[in-house]
């Protein structure tokens, strides 16, 4: 018996901080009439420079073995009226083990968004628009503001200590706003994400399922890593990134990586460093990480902090690149965990680390090793590794440099953080 259903946004209870009953949603993906397509979201982004229709974008899974050249966009408008238009521009992003990929639809639409009340996608071309509400989507209107940051989805046992250090770094250097997705999330680092919900300064979406997990099999909850759940988080990325349109700024970054400016020459201002790297033709930068390998030996042990225990780390490295972009002068569909595409007549490039450095806190991996080994600037070159499978042993030989400006922001945080460590009753 299929267990996979049309779903929508639904009402939940939840215990809050003072135990009182909450209620909260869970966003849900939706099913469409013709099978193929998981819906998650769907956003209406107003006709930019080189567009002469507003649109609407939705965003979701695919089954890989859909092949076709048109689809029908299908709206549901106040009073019962609904509209059908056609379109061929869709943008894809697939890794080769997984048989659903991600899927972005571009609905170009004359009208305004307050006359739309839901969307929905129909591939087959022979299929019409179906009637009934459970198959359409409400279309959002993207968030506003200068500076945000997106991640990917939290799930299982992530480190409470390090995500509250997180969040007071986010909002030390300037984010304005920040977007949270959660699935199967321990109770510890679920208080921390409630509690920066409920003072504003998170989206806290909380994440029902993924789709076609009984024939796609995978657990993100338990910490799988394979093609199919980086699959599911880019989906989340994409919406993260849609979600946040209409800021000037969207970083996308993990819950172990911290973006900080110079302070010597910015101060605590992210936003301050980002103006001045954004010339008119730039639409992003990609960021190398400067690792601190937390199966070094600690540098301070006896620190209240973890990012300032691990104050040394690498030369910045091509591994795991974040980006910095401006939404506007990115393509549509495009963003990624890892990269993204630049409308025409704009660019990315890589920035100095003389004015920003993206600070990456991560245990020693075995193919580094391979990766860095003929990189002078990461790794010293007079030692010779007896066993290149050891993570432990391939880490101990790189270059470390300490990073005076996360000593600095630790300064700044740690008030907070011991507060609100006691507040919430967070075990380090």
């Amino acid at each position: 018996m299929k267990k996979d259903r049309p779903m929508g946004l639904n009402s939940k209870q939840n215990i809050s901080r003072n135990g009182r009953l909450q209620s909260f949603k869970k966003l849900e993906y939706v099913e469409t009439s013709d099978s193929t397509v998981y819906m998650l979201s769907a956003y209406f982004i107003k006709k930019m420079d080189e567009r002469k229709d507003n649109i609407v974008t939705v965003i979701g899974w695919e089954e890989k073995i859909n092949h076709y050249s048109y689809f029908k966009c299908c709206f549901r408008l106040q009073k019962g009226k609904r509209m059908v238009l056609q379109s061929t521009e869709k943008f894809v992003y697939s890794y080769s083990d997984s048989p659903l990929h991600r899927i972005q639809f571009t609905c170009p639409i004359s009208m305004e968004s307050k006359s739309i009340e839901g969307v929905s996608i129909i591939t087959d071309y022979n299929r019409t628009c179906h009637k009934e509400s459970k198959y359409y989507i409400p279309v959002q209107i993207p968030l506003q503001g200068e500076l945000a940051v997106c991640t990917t989805v939290l799930y299982g046992s992530l480190a409470a200590e390090l995500l509250l250090e997180w969040f007071e770094v986010q909002r030390i250097v300037g984010v304005e706003k920040t977007v949270t997705y959660t699935f199967a999330l321990n109770k510890d680092a679920m208080k921390i994400c409630e509690y920066y919900e409920s003072i504003g300064f998170t989206v806290l979406v909380r994440v029902a399922d993924f789709p076609a997990r009984e024939k796609h099999v995978r657990f993100l909850s338990r910490g799988d890593q394979n093609d199919k759940v980086w699959t599911d988080q880019e989906v989340f990325a994409l919406d993260c990134h849609t979600r946040m349109h209409g800021y000037k700024y969207v970083l996308g970054i993990d819950r172990d990586e911290f973006v900080l400016p110079n302070i010597r020459k910015y101060g605590l201002s992210l936003k301050r460093v980002l103006d001045k790297m954004f010339d008119n033709s730039t639409a992003g930068v990609m960021m190398k990480p400067s690792i601190h390998v937390t199966t070094w030996k600690p540098f301070n042990q006896s620190s209240s902090l973890f990012i300032r225990k691990y104050l040394n780390a690498t030369n910045p490295v091509w591994d795991r690149v974040k980006y910095a972009l401006m939404p506007n002068r990115t393509y549509i569909g495009s963003p990624s965990i890892h990269d993204f595409v630049p409308n025409k007549g704009f660019k990315w490039y890589t920035p100095s680390t003389s004015d920003i450095t993206l600070h990456h806190y991560k245990s020693c991996r075995k193919n580094w090793w391979t990766n860095f080994k003929a990189d002078t600037n990461v790794v010293n070159k007079n030692h010779i590794i007896q066993n290149e499978d050891h993570p432990a042993s391939t880490c101990q030989y790189f270059r470390q440099y300490q990073q005076k400006d996360i000593e600095i922001i630790g300064q700044h945080i740690e008030p907070m953080v011991l507060k609100l460590r006691h507040m919430l009753n967070i075990k380090q």
